[in-house]
Parts: C-alpha cells; sequence; structure tokens
C-alpha cells in the first residue's frame, strides 16, 4: 500500500521546480547537439528526429500513427521534415 505525505504547497512547488530543473538540464544537451547537427536540407532521418526530441522509437512511431507528427516514407526509411519537427516542439510548449 503507498503511503500518503503531507507536505505544504510551498515544498510541493520547490520539489516540483527541482524536478522539473533536472530533467531540462539532462535534456538541454541532447537537444544543442542535435541541434548542432541538423542537416541543412531540412529533413530528420527517425534517428535523428529520435535524438533531437529525447524520444524513443516507440515513442516517435506513435507520434506517427496517431497523425501528430507528419512523415514522409521513401522504402522502409522514414523522414520528418524538420519545421514539423519544431512545430510539435512550439505546439506543447508549456
Amino acid at each position: 500500500m503507498d503511503s500518503i505525505v503531507v507536505t505544504s504547497e510551498a515544498k510541493l512547488r520547490h520539489l516540483i521546480d527541482a524536478a522539473v530543473d533536472a530533467a531540462v538540464s539532462r535534456t538541454a544537451p541532447r537537444l544543442t547537439q542535435a541541434a548542432e547537427n541538423r542537416p541543412g536540407k531540412g529533413w530528420l532521418t527517425n534517428r535523428e528526429a529520435q535524438d533531437y526530441l529525447g524520444l524513443s522509437k516507440a515513442t516517435l512511431a506513435r507520434y506517427r500513427s496517431e497523425g501528430m507528427l507528419p512523415y514522409s516514407k521513401i522504402g522502409a526509411s522514414v523522414y520528418y521534415r524538420l519545421a514539423d519537427v519544431e512545430g510539435l516542439l512550439e505546439a506543447s510548449r508549456v
């Protein structure tokens, strides 16, 4: 059985802020590296999109199947327009 923890709103906000800061600090280097390695043609491979967004292969496949992220497919290779990938990030902005 899970325990119940009682805390103040201020302490909870502090814990949430600390968790968000930690997540951002882990993700930011990957995004920076992916941005530096972006192809100039405006298209990303499946692997590049995974790295750029910090998502697993399965999550990216789910985004495709749910229509969240448009894509092009040539044979077994999947490609994403960089503008669409960045649009997904912008649309998900909180």
